[in-house]
């Protein structure tokens, strides 16, 4: 489930980041602006940020 907001970029909503479920590997679903969430197979849920630093990719986490 995604929230739909002006200019067609799409948010997860809470509903659909709790209806994750743990995989065989670890996936991502991305969120927008770089943000993204992170699924363990354990069923750890993280949330993280991928950005552009001096020509470099840089992640941030941000919590779970």
């Amino acid at each position: 489930m995604t929230v739909l907001f002006g200019g067609g970029a799409e948010m997860l909503a809470d509903a659909a980041i709790k209806a994750l479920k743990p995989q065989s590997k670890m996936y991502k679903v991305a969120d927008r602006d770089g943000v993204y969430v992170r699924v363990m197979p354990s069923g750890a849920i993280s949330f993280r940020l991928d950005n552009r630093l001096n020509g470099r990719r840089e992640t941030v986490y941000l919590g779970k």
